[in-house]
């Protein structure tokens, strides 16, 4: 009878995990998930601890698309593949943000002209330059990483796609922890899961985020295991100009961090190649 008991509570755990992952998906991807019947605020609050393990699943697909275009086309292929794919897995929900934040800042005066064109769903001048660039920047720096000779170990390039989007949501989800959500209301877009966070999702996000760091430093190059601190250096920074510009963040802030954040990571695993010689094409 108590191995019976054991079983069924063992069980019982696995399936409420299962079912925290299927919501984190359900809200930070467009990855379909069974349907589920309720989602408790509880559930829903500590789906947050997993948002770096959802990078997992889109560095995943990513890779995915980029071996697929690699064999059809090359590197330059591949990379346009992985971004496309990126995309469509998340309903381009970073870069929706990335705009918004450029329009936002950009052409408001005051913290509630500033707020009043994030909310807008038209994309303007500075959003629409700002997602091209974006692309460009993301697509050149990965080109120039999975073109290095190290890359051509398809468990490398495993490691780069997984660790880019894991850390960058990481690096996203540390702004709900160290500052305050602006927007009013219930009906707010983007309004916290975040609004009981505690310790759980503290050691969920850093965990999911650092651990593909140890693969990185295996199998890409030790100098990995610096990346944390110029993402902290940028942490501090959006911080400060979000909180000094509408005092605390947004859901569009989330995800013009994560934006800025891939980028930074790609660049740091450019210096890394840098530093241990490895040349690039």
């Amino acid at each position: 009878m108590t191995n019976i008991a054991e079983s069924g509570e063992i069980l019982f755990i696995f399936v409420s995990l299962m079912k925290i992952f299927f919501i984190a998906l359900m809200r930070y991807s467009r990855i379909p998930v069974p349907r589920l019947k309720s989602v408790s605020a509880q559930e829903s609050d500590r789906a947050l601890a997993l948002f770096p393990l959802v990078g997992w699943v889109i560095g995943a697909i990513c890779f995915l698309a980029y071996e697929a275009g690699l064999a059809l086309g090359g590197t330059l292929l591949g990379v346009a593949f992985a971004l496309a794919a990126g995309a469509l897995a998340t309903g381009c929900y970073h870069e929706d943000g990335w705009a918004d934040v450029l329009d936002g800042f950009g052409g408001g005066r005051d913290r509630d002209s500033i707020l009043a064109i994030m909310k807008d769903s038209r994309n303007g001048t500075f959003g629409t330059m700002g997602l091209i660039l974006m692309t460009l920047l993301k697509g050149a720096l990965l080109h120039s990483v999975l073109s290095a000779s190290r890359c051509a170990d398809w468990r490398v390039a495993l490691t780069v796609f997984i660790l880019v989007h894991s850390l960058a949501r990481m690096t996203s989800g540390c702004l709900i922890f160290t500052a305050d959500y602006v927007r009013e209301g219930e009906a707010a877009r983007g309004k916290p899961l975040e609004k009981r966070c505690g310790a759980l999702q503290v050691a969920g996000v850093l965990f999911f985020g650092l651990l593909p760091l140890c693969a990185a430093c295996l199998l890409f190059s030790p100098w990995c295991a610096a990346i944390p601190v110029p993402l902290a250096l940028l942490l501090l920074a959006a911080r400060h100009y979000f909180c000094s510009r509408i005092g605390g963040y947004t859901g569009d802030c989330l995800g013009a961090l994560e934006q800025l954040a891939e980028a930074l990571v790609l660049i740091c695993m450019l210096a890394a190649l840098a530093a241990n010689n490895i040349p690039t094409l």
